[in-house]
């Protein structure tokens, strides 16, 4: 009897340990880089290229968006409350909400004739 609550608690001990890895694993894994974003004058028009990004659902994310241009540009997607100003010749960081699945639009707030890209969230 003995013997069998001593193996017990050796595994039990075991396991607490794997599992106590397996936590600091995940807490000390990096932060994935952001997705690179650039506002641009192409063929006389102002555009985001990529124009379609796609993230993960679930997870907060990040956005590099750089200004190559001579004037600033705004950055919006409405439908996550996230509107921001980059100045010209500027990089600037995006911090994203957890993101549900579905499309958004992303426009340029300050200027119409500016090209609308898309947010794509999907399910892992």
């Amino acid at each position: 009897m003995r013997k069998t609550r001593t193996h017990w608690m050796c595994l039990a001990t075991l396991g607490a340990l794997v599992l106590a890895g397996f936590a600091a694993k995940a807490e000390s894994a990096p932060e994935p880089p952001p997705l690179q974003v650039v506002t641009a004058l192409v063929g006389g028009k102002n555009v985001f290229i990529p124009s379609t990004l796609a993230l993960p659902a679930g997870a907060p994310a990040s956005l590099s968006i750089f200004n190559s241009t001579d004037t600033p540009h705004g950055f919006a997607i409405r439908a996550l409350g996230v509107e921001t100003v980059i100045p010209e010749q500027t990089e600037q960081r995006v911090e994203l909400p957890v993101l549900s699945p579905g499309l958004y639009r992303i426009h340029c707030q300050l200027h119409e004739a500016h090209r609308s890209a898309t947010l794509l969230v999907v399910d892992d």
